[in-house]
């Protein structure tokens, strides 16, 4: 992935508010199983909830959450989410996102049992685009 995901979540860094988002690929074959496959990366990581998602649906839930606006007492900062550099980089993450969707053979959404990478508190996302040689993680989560 080409998107500045750190700049991302600097720039989605607002009132007690901190996003993380992640991305990695692992070579290896679709049939090894998912957590098998993570734990390359995320060795104390345990799944739950691993179901197959149309690409559609991936798309929409990175893209709410990157939009996701807060209350009163939490959320991005406005100044920073309305500008053109925040703007381009979420587009350019979808675009990806929605490349990956659209490349891959299947769509797996799954949650962290034990070992998320992040501390999830407002939302996260997980999710793993298969091909029959690789698979390509792209996980999210905002804290306080």
């Amino acid at each position: 992935m080409k998107t500045d995901l750190k700049r991302l979540c600097d720039l989605l860094y607002g009132g007690n508010y901190q996003v993380s988002l992640y991305n990695f690929a692992i070579e290896c074959s679709s049939t090894i199983p998912l957590v098998k496959v993570i734990n390359i990366s995320l060795p104390d990581a345990e799944l739950d909830e691993c179901v197959l998602v149309a690409s559609g649906d991936a798309i929409r839930q990175v893209q709410s959450y990157i939009d996701y606006l807060g209350d009163a007492d939490h959320g991005p900062l406005k100044e920073k989410i309305e500008s053109e550099e925040f703007l381009a980089l979420k587009m350019s993450l979808l675009e990806e996102v929605t490349e990956l969707a659209m490349n891959s053979n299947e769509i797996l959404s799954f949650r962290f049992k034990t070992g998320h990478p992040a501390y999830p508190v407002f939302w996260d996302f997980a999710f793993a685009f298969r091909k029959s040689e690789s698979t390509q993680f792209v996980i999210g989560s905002s804290s306080d």
